[in-house]
């Protein structure tokens, strides 16, 4: 389950870092602060997703002895941080 949430957000991310790349350029060209403040609520978005894919990545490594548990609780303090 969790590699079609992580591949579900990888599409989110790229749709999102490619919208936010379209708005800076054009709130350049037409000097728009409404488009330019939007991509930075975009980035803000698009880092929260980075954030959410790096907490699976890392989950996904298996436990040891100082950690019985594995690496799951990232995915709890990636929540917990956005």
């Amino acid at each position: 389950m969790t590699e079609g949430n992580a591949k579900k957000l990888t599409i989110a991310l790229a749709l999102t870092t490619t919208f936010l790349i379209v708005e800076v350029i054009a709130g350049l060209i037409t000097q728009s602060l409404a488009l330019l403040s939007d991509a930075a609520h975009m980035f803000t978005d698009a880092a929260a997703l980075a954030i959410a894919l790096v907490a699976i990545q890392i989950s996904k490594r298996p436990a040891d002895n100082k950690r019985t548990f594995g690496y799951q609780r990232f995915e709890i303090l990636a929540a917990l941080f956005n």
